[in-house]
């Protein structure tokens, strides 16, 4: 199990990331990353291909 740590406390386990469309308000992507892990990583995976 991954960790990190934010002011001065430790968080334990995953995140999960979820891309929606704005106007339908529906899911299109997601995706689980470890905790320690950046979410700006994680972005090109959630944007839509045809809205990039």
């Amino acid at each position: 199990m991954r960790s990190t740590r934010k002011n001065n406390q430790y968080h334990f386990g995953f995140k999960t990331l979820i891309g929606t469309d704005i106007n339908s308000n529906t899911v299109h992507s997601a995706t689980v990353t470890p905790a320690n892990e950046a979410d700006v990583n994680e972005l090109p995976k959630l944007l839509r291909k045809d809205t990039k």
